[in-house]
């Protein structure tokens, strides 16, 4: 399974003034993101028996934004790693003139999707080849994976959803995101809570990620224990941070390696950038260190990237790496919708410590907008999904074919990921490697990825 615990440390200090700096401009500048309404991550329905179309010959949504040249800079700069090739012959000879193809068959980056089991059961055949599917590389649970669905009842546990959704995960190759587990919405909690206070209630939160953790089908290496619900009108907080510190330090006892993460529904909507900054503030100030901030992102209307790229970079700026879950890009059309969602998309690519991005859902049924849809009834591309396509399979894809120099060397950038190279040799011989090219650490220096590529006897 891919961990997407950061490769650095989290912040573990302050400085007030910047944050209070931050608050005051997210939070002037909060508004500008138009969001729906809506207290949970949205579900997909069933896409239906058919696999889905090859993308049409539509015009790509392609933005000409005056921001949009210096963002494609930032992602060649960001997501692609040099790459030195060297084609030698089976006695081990530099080999010049030998023609050589990278050809990506999956990101680093994880480019994900949140998923119902209705979805699961009743998908079509799914392959590496897929449209939309293939897009993505790691796969997140809707509401199965919180606490009132895996445990209705104090002695019981119903892991079904999770499990039918790890068997796909494992089935395409893919990682599985658990994303939240408990939200503080009291509301959302199982009935018998109601009676837990204190330790009670603490214990009972931790037995519940004991048994996560300890059910072999599932795999979890990663999860947003907490998430920040949009709050209802006269509810009161449901956990101090303290209550939050206990928690976390109680389960990174339990479980050192599991990434924990902290998530904030709707966080790009009205006055939530703000609240998101200033509840990280509070948190670090209890010494409460998440590894990473899942921000659930439901836009309409215009999108506008300098608020977007303004909220992301305040919570990056606190040295959190972001995970964009929940992602919905609605419009006026569905052009429009496309649109909106090459400019997310754009920018959370392009933002330093942006580790995924996962989208809503993949059809109508269950989306807050219909446009935001990737495939339509009849399992055919959207305008969003053809977009989707066009960037994640053939913009930011590496597709290449190089020929060696004399020294038998290639030196060429190619975005993360796993990678199939093969060279033809002027001798007529083949030689073909698969390879993990491992994303730069965020703030590391990059280093050129050493392949070698020979036949074997």
């Amino acid at each position: 399974m891919m961990n997407l615990k950061p490769a650095f440390a989290p912040a573990r200090a302050i400085v007030f003034s910047p944050v209070f700096t931050l608050f005051l401009t997210v939070f002037l500048l909060g508004s500008q993101a138009r969001g729906q309404a809506g207290t949970m991550p949205a579900t997909v329905s069933a896409p239906g028996a058919q696999a889905p179309t090859e993308p049409s010959n539509a015009a790509s949504q392609t933005l000409e934004a005056p921001w949009q040249p210096a963002a494609q800079k930032q992602i060649d700069r960001l997501r692609k790693v040099e790459v030195a090739l060297l084609v030698l012959d089976a006695n081990g000879q530099p080999v010049p003139g030998a023609q050589v193809s990278v050809k990506m068959s999956r990101h680093a980056f994880a480019w994900g999707v949140n998923l119902d089991r209705a979805t699961v059961e009743k998908a079509p055949p799914l392959g590496s080849d897929t449209p939309v599917w293939r897009c993505f590389s790691t796969v997140s649970p809707t509401a199965s994976g919180q606490w009132t669905s895996i445990q209705p009842k104090p002695n019981a546990r119903q892991f079904g959803d999770m499990i039918a959704l790890a068997g796909l995960a494992r089935g395409l190759n893919l990682s599985l995101r658990w994303g939240t587990l408990i939200p503080t919405d009291t509301g959302r909690w199982p009935g018998f809570t109601a009676e837990l206070k204190g330790p009670a209630l603490r214990a009972s939160m931790i037995e519940l990620v004991r048994t996560v953790l300890a059910e072999p089908a599932l795999s979890a290496d990663n999860m947003d224990l907490l998430t920040y619900c949009v709050p209802r009108p006269g509810a009161s907080p449901s956990v101090s941070p303290a209550q939050v510190r206990q928690l976390y330090e109680s389960v990174r006892f339990i479980s050192p390696k599991l990434s924990l993460g902290v998530g904030f529904e709707d966080a790009f909507t009205g006055e939530r950038p703000a609240m998101v900054v200033t509840t990280l503030d509070s948190l670090l100030r209890a010494q409460v260190h998440p590894d990473v901030v899942a921000l659930e992102c439901r836009l309409a209307g215009k999108v506008t990237e300098r608020s977007l790229r303004q909220t992301v970079t305040a919570v990056t700026d606190l040295s959190f790496p972001v995970y964009i879950t929940g992602l919905e890009v609605g419009g006026w059309t569905p052009q429009a919708a496309a649109q909106g969602l090459e400019t997310a998309l754009s920018v959370f690519f392009s933002t330093p410590g942006v580790v995924g991005v996962s989208l809503a859902g993949v059809r109508s049924t269950g989306l807050s907008d219909p446009t935001a849809a990737l495939l339509d009834e009849s399992n055919r591309l959207t305008p969003a999904g053809q977009t989707l396509e066009n960037l994640l399979r053939q913009r930011w894809w590496t597709d290449i074919n190089v020929v060696s120099d004399e020294l038998g060397q290639v030196r060429t950038r190619v975005f993360a990921g796993w990678h199939k190279i093969v060279a033809a040799l002027p001798d007529g011989s083949r030689a073909e490697v698969e390879v993990y090219i491992a994303p730069t650490a965020w703030g590391a220096t990059e280093v050129p990825r050493a392949v070698v590529v020979q036949p074997l006897n």
